[in-house]
């Protein structure tokens, strides 16, 4: 693959400064970076424009602004919290997002489907206020032209559950009543993106899915075969020790491509389906390491070239 088609996390060498990070991986050779909401709103107007001006003077394009890992843990807001003031600070974090996205000649916002971790919802309602908060962001997006993603995070949609579970594999952290279970991640998908029709964008994450399949095995090129109905517009490649259920922190997620549960195989059967089905997806490398280092970034790209 291509370097100059892959996107990267601009935070990626998280141990220096917003700019000097950029620096480093237009100097690797990238063309494509995403940021974060709370990353470009923790820096200055004048370090924004300088930001600017080195994205212009590169040509390099923004792929997305993305407002999910700040909406984890939800000090800034939750787009299905039951308290009004809670969504209100989710919505207006995401329209921050995207006129970060419109300053930056962004066409994506990337942007989570909220959590049910702190109010045990049942999950119909738990859709119909997100429906609530979302319509909102997207009445402002159109007008600048700007394209919500939405990306299900597993884990942190939870459904109560009276009795013993059907599933002990898809309980999460809470082993004593009440059971606290992922919902299907495939039905979650079909209800929302239905009920969508084509309104927004979908994104899927590699590391991701190990969280959504607990101790069970599974192949990418499978689990993503429901998001190619309902416009996939970002795949995010990282990697997981894995399974989820025997490693389990979640601090283990979003590791370099080429140390985890994931083969270079199973990327690559994961970009020719999409490819195959005559998709186009940005492909962005969404991997976090504590000590970042050019050499293992650059292996990582060799795993799926």
């Amino acid at each position: 693959m291509d370097i100059k088609k892959v996107g990267i996390n601009g935070s990626y060498f998280h141990f220096d400064s917003l700019l000097n990070s950029t620096k480093q991986l237009i100097d690797i050779g990238f063309e494509k970076i995403e940021y974060s909401g709370l990353s470009l709103m923790d820096i200055n107007s004048y370090e924004i424009e300088e930001l600017k001006k080195i994205l212009r003077g590169e040509g390099v394009t923004i792929t997305a602004v993305n407002a999910v890992g700040d909406l984890i843990p939800v000090k800034v807001g939750n787009l299905i919290s039951p308290q009004k003031q809670e969504r209100r600070n989710g919505v207006e974090h995401v329209k921050k997002c995207v006129d970060l996205a419109v300053s930056l000649k962004s066409k994506r916002v990337v942007c989570d489907i909220g959590t049910s971790t702190e109010d045990l919802l049942p999950l119909e309602s738990q859709n119909e206020l997100f429906l609530t908060s979302l319509q909102e962001i997207l009445e402002y997006s159109k007008s600048s032209n700007v394209l919500i993603v939405l990306m299900q995070v597993p884990g942190r949609r939870w459904v109560p559950w009276d009795g013993l579970p059907p599933d002990r594999s898809k309980v999460v952290e809470r082993y004593i009543w009440p059971w606290r279970l992922w919902p299907d991640e495939e039905e979650l998908l079909s209800n929302l993106g239905d009920k969508l029709n084509g309104e927004v964008g979908w994104a899927f994450d590699a590391a991701n899915e190990t969280v959504a399949h607990g101790i069970y095995r599974f192949q990418l090129k499978e689990v993503i075969k429901p998001y190619l109905n309902y416009n996939l517009q970002v795949v995010y490649l990282a990697n997981h020790p894995g399974p989820y259920n025997k490693v389990w922190h979640r601090l283990l997620l979003h590791k370099p491509l080429w140390n985890g549960f994931y083969s270079s195989q199973d990327f690559r059967s994961l970009l020719s389906l999409s490819k195959n089905k005559g998709l186009s997806p940005q492909i962005t490398l969404q991997i976090k390491e504590k000590r970042p280092k050019k050499k293992s970034l650059k292996r990582s790209l060799r795993t799926v070239t």
